[in-house]
């Protein structure tokens, strides 16, 4: 449990905690299989995030034949209906069943909550009929709990983050543009002096620095800016400028950028 809970918090994404859940529910526990679910609560269904064994073959972070299981449906659909977690011993016995890469006959399913609501979900299965012990699933509850507060977390921060780029981004841009545009407006106007129209150009150039230097402030900021993939265009457009006189250039990148 010290092993997962230290792995776990090292972790800075929802994604990153969804993959380090399900490798480590294999490397520690010497589960067979995992897969993490995430609530979608616009199409109300469940959608594999992440997955550790037979379902990630290649490693990485690809699914096989990612499953999305309506709300209701399947053990896994049941237990984000209610919110109470499963112990399947017999999977033949429960018509709720649903094959995924291939039948087995235990099934342990456990809801991550938040807020009181299920965000998430921890589901393993396994071969052999009663492999599923109390102890895993009082071991899988602990782990569940500890990735909400893990996620909570991450959650507030992005929030919050979210805001401040969004506040910035109207109060301090939408000022610094009207200061700019009035500096222009003024020094149009044919009614100043020189030694003003100085004045007031050095106030328009300082204020077009700032807006570009907020620009990128908000973007840093931005949580929806959190990935290499984002990192990458302003690369590419830096890189654009700086050789164009050279005329000749590309830009690319290869493998993944998980």
């Amino acid at each position: 449990m010290n092993s997962f809970a230290t792995s776990l918090y090292g972790q800075s994404t929802v994604d990153d905690i969804f993959w380090d859940m399900a490798n480590n529910c294999i490397r520690i526990f010497g589960f067979e299989d995992c897969v993490i679910y995430q609530k979608d609560d616009y199409r109300d269904i469940m959608i594999q995030r992440a997955a550790a064994g037979p379902k990630n073959p290649y490693k990485g972070r690809d699914i096989v034949n990612q499953l999305e299981i309506p709300i209701g449906e399947g053990i896994v659909g049941t237990v984000a209906k209610t919110g109470k977690p499963e112990l399947i011993k017999n999977t033949k016995k429960d018509p709720r069943y649903i094959v995924d890469d291939e039948k087995r006959l235990s099934e342990i399913t456990v809801p991550v909550i938040i807020d009181g609501k299920v965000y998430a979900i921890i589901d393993s299965e396994h071969h052999r009929r009663g492999y599923f012990k109390m102890h895993h699933l009082r071991m899988l509850k602990k782990i569940a709990a500890i990735s909400a507060e893990r996620i909570s977390k991450y959650l507030t921060e992005e929030r919050l983050r979210t805001k401040i780029a969004r506040d910035l981004h109207d109060e301090m841009g939408s000022t610094l543009t009207s200061i700019n545009i009035l500096s222009k407006v003024g020094m149009e106007s044919g009614q100043v002096s020189e030694e003003l129209r100085s004045y007031l150009q050095k106030i328009k150039d300082n204020s077009g620095k700032m807006m570009e230097s907020m620009s990128d402030i908000v973007w840093a900021i931005n949580p929806a800016n959190d990935s290499l993939e984002k990192v990458l265009d302003p690369h590419e457009g830096i890189a654009a400028e700086m050789l164009e006189p050279a005329r000749s250039y590309y830009f690319d990148t290869e493998g993944s950028l998980d």
